[in-house]
C-alpha cells in the first residue's frame, strides 16, 4: 500500500497537540456548508452538508467568492438563497471558561454572498464545529390571473339576480 492512499492528517494533528501549539489560534483548512431549504410555510423540508476546503493568507482562511457561489449554487429551481450564516467560535484559550457559561457570545454572524468570505483563526478543538449557513426559501408560484391595474380597477361589474317565480325559455313563458 503506498503512502499516498493513506491518510496521515492525523499524525500531523498529534504532533501539534504534543508540541502545545493547540493553545494558539490556527487557520482552518476546511469548513462544513449545512444548506437548509425551508418552504413557504416556514418548514424545513430538507437539509445537506458538505465540506469545502478554504484557503490560507495572512495567517487567515479565506472561502474565495467563486468557490462560495459554487457551494452556494443549487439544483433545485424552486429554492433561492435567502440568508447566509457563518457561525465561528473566536475565543482565546484564556477566557474559554467565560465563553461556555456565556449563551449570549453564542451567535450566527450574517455574511455577505457577494464577496470572498474571512474566517479568523481558531484554536484548533473548534474547527471541527465552525460551520456555515445557507438558507434556502421556496420562490412562491407565480399567478397565472391578471395583475390588477387602475383601469380594471375602476371598472365595476355588477351582477343581477332576476326574479326565479317565473321561470322563460326563449320561447314561451312557463308559469306555475
Amino acid at each position: 500500500m503506498e503512502s499516498d492512499d493513506l491518510d496521515l492528517s492525523w499524525i500531523q494533528e498529534e504532533e501539534q497537540l504534543l508540541a502545545g501549539r493547540e493553545r494558539c489560534k490556527l487557520p482552518m483548512k476546511e469548513i462544513s456548508v449545512r444548506s437548509i431549504y425551508i418552504d413557504s410555510q416556514k418548514q424545513v423540508v430538507r437539509q445537506e452538508k458538505r465540506t469545502w476546503d478554504l484557503s490560507i493568507e495572512g495567517g487567515k482562511s479565506v472561502f474565495r467568492k467563486t468557490d462560495l457561489r459554487r457551494a452556494l449554487d443549487t439544483d433545485d429551481p424552486q429554492y433561492q438563497i435567502d440568508s447566509l450564516l457563518l457561525y465561528h467560535v473566536d475565543v482565546d484559550l484564556e477566557h474559554l471558561q467565560m465563553y461556555i457559561w456565556a449563551p449570549h457570545l453564542h451567535e450566527l454572524v450574517e455574511c455577505k454572498q457577494s464577496e470572498d468570505l474571512w474566517i479568523e483563526p481558531a484554536l484548533p478543538p473548534f474547527h471541527s464545529i465552525h460551520e456555515l449557513f445557507a438558507l434556502y426559501r421556496e420562490i412562491p408560484p407565480k399567478s397565472i390571473l391578471k395583475p390588477k391595474t387602475a383601469a380594471s380597477s375602476a371598472t365595476k361589474k355588477r351582477v343581477r339576480i332576476a326574479d326565479l317565480s317565473t321561470k322563460q325559455t326563449r320561447r314561451t313563458n312557463i308559469n306555475p
